[in-house]
């Protein structure tokens, strides 16, 4: 799905009052941008070893993490700060408890 449609999708289940749905799909949206920016901040540190099997690795395990040991990668190196890494938890929490 490209942004617009994304953000419409959102927009329009609020205006539905469908707030569950918003919700998560804002929220799966807000995990794909994180591990876009971990997977491109990864690839800008290594980029010269980019052919190698372990950075492979690595970038399909950055991929595959839950929304907590994604952030906690994010938080350990650096790539979000540790007030947005909090805010984050918070949300993550919020987001687990409204789902179990």
């Amino acid at each position: 799905m490209k942004h617009t449609e994304l953000t419409d999708h959102i927009r329009g289940s609020i205006l539905k009052q469908q707030y569950l749905e918003a919700f998560l799909v804002q929220g799966a949206y807000i995990e794909s941008l994180l591990k876009l920016h971990a997977d491109f901040s990864l690839w800008l540190e290594i980029s010269e070893l980019d052919n190698s099997d372990l950075i492979k690795t690595l970038r399909k395990d950055v991929g595959d993490y839950g929304l907590f040991k994604l952030v906690e990668f994010l938080r350990k190196s650096k790539l979000v700060s540790n007030s947005l890494a909090q805010d984050l938890h918070i949300y993550r929490d919020k987001r687990n408890n409204i789902i179990h």
